[in-house]
């Protein structure tokens, strides 16, 4: 199999930011690459740490949905940083987690 040589745009820059520490982009995307779930979408324009939360808001909400239960294994298919299998892995417990991305630079 061959591997890309380039990644996506978005990508490429969110991965250069994270690459000098930038705070901001962290607190927004550092575990997520989406930009969440918000309650009120009118609270869109807010804060990068909002993002943060909404980010984990949205992996919640989906979890729920998906019926999760321990000791099941999870197959994450697009998994970007893995926020979601790290939030999988701080609700449950004893689940086989594996995740796979196109983009080897967002495995990490």
């Amino acid at each position: 199999m061959t591997q890309p040589t380039s990644s996506v745009p978005y990508c490429a820059r969110l991965m250069r930011q994270l690459a000098k520490d930038d705070a901001q982009i962290k607190a927004a995307f550092g575990k997520h690459v989406h930009w969440g779930y918000f309650e009120d979408p009118a609270q869109g324009h807010v804060s990068a740490s909002d993002y943060g939360h909404a980010a984990e808001a949205m992996c919640l909400k989906l979890l729920d949905l998906a019926e999760i239960t321990n000791g099941q294994r999870i197959l994450d298919v697009g998994c970007g940083f893995g926020g979601t299998i790290s939030c999988l892995n701080r609700y449950y417990s004893q689940v086989e987690l594996i995740g796979l991305n196109i983009n080897s630079q967002q495995l990490r």
